[in-house]
């Protein structure tokens, strides 16, 4: 889900929503959102929404950063954020988005972990050896993170989360 604020976002334009299919085993695709700047004529910022492949799927995730990087390069913007589940579950997972020259906007900030940057697995019991970890992401081009916070879920009844990842709350600046 991508929320805008009219009160932010006031001097901007939502100038198109699309979506973009992905190379995916799961038939995952990106939500893409095209925000122009009337002041600045002609330019304007691509927001992508991803749940990228998980399990398995080191190859297609990284095939799919490689075609949303691509995306974010177009001529016709001058950058924009790619933000969702990255299922960042292999070590060269967390490469990805260094690869692409993207700026992780956890990192920017934080370090690589910081204080409480795990998205998954936080307050849960998780069983065979696995452990909590950012595997949901924000990141950048072309725009400078100012903050980023990690929401944990919220219940639903008296004690079963309403999703088993965080959610991530980033503020930037163009």
């Amino acid at each position: 889900m991508t929320l805008l604020s009219r009160k932010r976002f006031g001097s901007l334009l939502l100038d198109s929503v699309f979506r973009m299919e992905l190379p995916s085993r799961y038939r995952r695709d990106a939500l893409c959102m095209d925000i122009a700047i009337p002041a600045a004529s002609g330019a304007a910022f691509c927001l992508l929404n991803v749940h990228l492949d998980s399990l398995d799927s080191h190859f297609r995730r990284a095939l799919q950063m490689w075609a949303l990087a691509g995306l974010l390069r177009e001529p016709r913007w001058r950058g924009g954020i790619i933000a969702g589940d990255f299922n960042t579950i292999l070590p060269e997972d967390h490469r990805l988005v260094d690869e692409h020259e993207l700026l992780d906007a956890w990192v920017a900030l934080h370090g690589s972990m910081g204080p409480n940057g795990a998205t998954w697995g936080v307050g849960v019991e998780l069983e065979g050896g696995l452990k909590a970890g950012r595997l949901d992401k924000v990141a950048m081009l072309g725009l400078k993170p100012d903050e980023i916070k990690v929401f944990q879920p919220g219940l639903v009844g008296a004690d079963r989360p309403w999703s088993d990842h965080c959610g991530l709350h980033c503020t930037f600046t163009i």
